[in-house]
């Protein structure tokens, strides 16, 4: 899952809105059930934060 986390993130950072995100799941092949996982585990990462920003609910987080 480590490696799909990072590839999801760099999709996402990205996307700037463009699309929700389990369509950029999709897009990199994963189910809707595993792209919220991935979400939980990066939101308890404090990775990314969930912010409106154009179709999608969530953003990196700023470092």
């Amino acid at each position: 899952m480590k490696r799909d986390k990072e590839r999801f993130l760099t999709v996402l950072s990205d996307n700037n809105g463009r699309y929700d995100e389990t369509t950029l799941g999709e897009r990199l092949g994963f189910t809707r059930k595993y792209v919220y996982e991935i979400i939980d585990a990066l939101m308890e990462e404090e990775r990314i934060v969930r912010e409106k920003e154009g179709n999608s609910n969530y953003k990196v987080k700023p470092e």
